[in-house]
């Protein structure tokens, strides 16, 4: 079953790229065009269908591009984002000092404690400790160790850990918006605008507060 799955899955992303470079054709581009665009579709419509296999696709699209002269070297390295790659692991390597130290559990642990058998405190408390969190580290960290603290949780007391799940995703994604640490997106803005912290602090921080007190209600 699951490998007609994996075909069928296969076809369609065939006979998208064809229709897709067909109709690229048919619009009169040239064929370096044609073959940038198949390539770019290539990419997407295989990061979307085969999500696990994302980075090959990428990689494969970039050998091609470089491997039929539609990009060079020089091109490549400069449209790279070589300063936010570097924040990035900047960034990854911080986090991991703190998650190898095992503050985050730390963290968390101690407010379970602080705050005891309070079902509606305790998930108002994990949501903005999930949202100020993705707001200085990343939204990945965040989401990865309240998710998992929240699974946790959910088992001990027996309750369906889904709802709460959602829960953390939501404020995890909200607080992630708050600073230009957040996410990737929001260093390649700041990078690419001449943004500072404090004008994320200043512009979107008030936002995202909202929006989690929305969630929250």
């Amino acid at each position: 079953m699951r490998t007609k799955f994996i075909k069928r899955k296969q076809i369609i992303y065939s006979l998208i790229i064809l229709a897709l470079g067909s109709l690229a054709h048919l619009a009169g581009f040239s064929r370096n065009q044609v073959f940038s665009l198949s390539i770019f579709f290539m990419i997407i419509f295989g990061t979307l269908l085969f999500w696990r296999f994302r980075l090959p696709f990428a990689m494969i699209g970039i050998f091609l591009l470089l491997a039929l002269g539609l990009l060079d070297i020089p091109h490549l390295i400069e449209f790279s984002g070589r300063d936010i790659i570097l924040f990035l692991v900047g960034m990854m390597i911080f986090v991991g000092f703190l998650e190898e130290n095992h503050f985050f559990e730390s963290l968390v642990n101690t407010l379970v404690q602080y705050i005891g058998r309070r079902p509606l405190l305790l998930v108002v408390t994990l949501m903005v400790v999930g949202a100020v969190s993705a707001a200085l580290v990343d939204e990945v960290t965040s989401i990865l160790f309240m998710t998992a603290t929240m699974i946790h949780l959910t088992s001990r007391f027996g309750v369906n850990p889904v709802p709460f799940v959602i829960l953390q995703v939501f404020a995890t994604n909200i607080g992630s918006s708050a600073t230009v640490v957040g996410n990737p997106i929001g260093v390649m803005i700041a990078m690419r605008a001449g943004l500072t912290f404090q004008d994320f602090l200043r512009s979107a921080s008030p936002i995202s507060l909202c929006a989690l007190a929305v969630a929250i209600l």
